[in-house]
């Protein structure tokens, strides 16, 4: 893989765990002097016995995988 200023890089990046560049985002910015907290925001949806059940921010379309203000 080559980058835009011409470096050739012999690695090339996946995307095969999500979830641990999510651990790494909140382990970088619970050290972060200017982050007062940051959580990880989970929702989901599932049927369970018939029914469709929603978990987490339901009402936020888009809601981010981590949220916190600085």
């Amino acid at each position: 893989m080559i980058d835009l200023f011409g470096v050739k890089h012999p690695v090339t990046r996946s995307n095969a765990r999500p979830e641990a560049a999510v651990a790494e985002v909140l382990k970088i910015l619970r050290a972060h002097p200017a982050v007062a907290w940051c959580e990880r925001q989970n929702s989901s949806a599932v049927c369970v016995a018939g029914r469709f059940v929603r978990f987490g921010w339901v009402c936020w379309v888009g809601c981010p995988d981590v949220l916190g203000p600085l």
